[in-house]
């Protein structure tokens, strides 16, 4: 046995010296990962053994060949030998075999690590499909959760319609006729003198509507250090940390349905405004929601503008506040601009009134929010 020094092992097993069986023997076996991820490139049979000559292929060969190319990208030239497995030809000088070596079972480094190669795109293929299966149900969720915000959007403006409407005072068809008839004067009157009647009754049985009283702010822990007794409130301020737009709503959702606040302050969005893919037609829905339903409870409601940050790295926020200045003009709410309140004089944002990470504010840029 003649073993090859670092690019070959020795073949410890007799070879079958017929072409036709050795052929067959390949055809019948199947190559898993173990066998053909081999270190050596060939394997060498004893001296005695007969080459096996179908496996060489000179340059006289070329037009048999033509088609097949070696890794060097050069015509077939000189001595070539074939891959058992998928049949394609290589130089001997490329693959480091020598003209004396008797070869008679020999598999490209393509074919070697083709297995390997296989189980890596199956592994990215299921990681890539259980993904899409996450994503199907995320999106599934979502859907879920705009239809019901859409609906709680609709049934807010009829409120808003309806409170509109009942405003709007009643007229005697009778009386604004073209018609100087004494009967009609008589109707009118008697209309009159009824309605009056009414009134009285009304205003008598009716009770008192409660008084509005209180001021709520509702944020995402941008400001961390806010709290009742700092800022004088008479309600404690409701802090959804790490909150969207769509959870501030929902806390106003679980407000008493007879809650009637003086003020309401919403200072929330920026986290919104981290996706690569915001949305400012998703975002402006959103945010009118939450709007129409802070004015179900209060006549006083305040926009206050979102804080510039560190990490808005696509540039949202800047788009966020002209959607929250349009909902608040649309809407008769006040806003308040907090951008420059925030930022130096050539406009980069004043890092000494923030946390360490950019986003939060510290103590210092706490108490110049309120101011603005």
């Amino acid at each position: 046995m003649e073993e090859l020094p670092d690019d070959s092992i020795t073949m410890e097993k007799q070879v079958v010296n017929s072409t036709s069986e050795q052929q067959q023997a390949i055809n019948d076996t199947d190559i898993n990962e173990t066998e053909v991820l081999i270190q050596a490139k060939t394997i060498i049979t004893n001296d005695n053994s007969k080459p096996t000559t179908h496996k060489r292929k000179t340059a006289k060969h070329k037009n048999e060949i033509h088609e097949n190319m070696c890794i060097c990208q050069q015509p077939p030239a000189g001595d070539m030998i074939q891959c058992n497995w998928c049949q394609e030809w290589y130089h001997n000088k490329c693959m480091s075999i020598k003209k004396d070596d008797n070869v008679a079972f020999w598999i490209c480094v393509q074919c070697r690590t083709l297995p390997k190669v296989v189980k890596d795109i199956q592994s990215q293929l299921s990681s890539i499909i259980q993904n899409n299966t996450d994503l199907v149900k995320d999106i599934s969720v979502k859907t879920d959760q705009i239809l019901s915000l859409q609906a709680e959007n609709s049934r807010l403006r009829n409120l808003v319609n309806k409170a509109k409407s009942s405003s709007t005072s009643s007229y005697c068809s009778t009386c604004n006729g073209d018609s100087d008839s004494d009967d009609n004067d008589s109707v009118c009157d008697i209309s009159r003198r009824s309605n009056n009647t009414r009134s009285k009754r009304a205003s008598v049985q009716s009770p008192q509507k409660p008084k509005p009283s209180g001021t709520l702010l509702m944020e995402s822990s941008i400001i961390r250090s806010m709290n009742q007794d700092r800022f004088v409130l008479d309600i404690e301020p409701k802090c959804v940390r790490g909150g969207k737009v769509n959870d501030i709503t929902d806390e106003l959702l679980k407000l008493p349905k007879d809650t009637l606040l003086e003020n309401v302050i919403l200072l929330v969005g920026s986290n919104d405004c981290l996706d690569k893919n915001f949305n400012p037609d998703v975002f402006y829905e959103d945010y009118m929601t939450l709007a129409l339903k802070a004015k179900s409870v209060s006549e006083n409601v305040v926009v206050s503008g979102l804080c510039p940050r560190l990490d808005d790295k696509f540039g949202n926020i800047s788009r966020a506040n002209n959607i929250l200045q349009k909902i608040a003009n649309d809407e008769t709410l006040h806003y308040v601009d907090n951008d420059d309140t925030f930022r130096l004089s050539n406009g980069s944002i004043n890092v000494n009134m923030y946390e360490p990470d950019g986003v939060h504010l510290d103590i210092t840029g706490t108490l110049s929010w309120p101011k603005t």
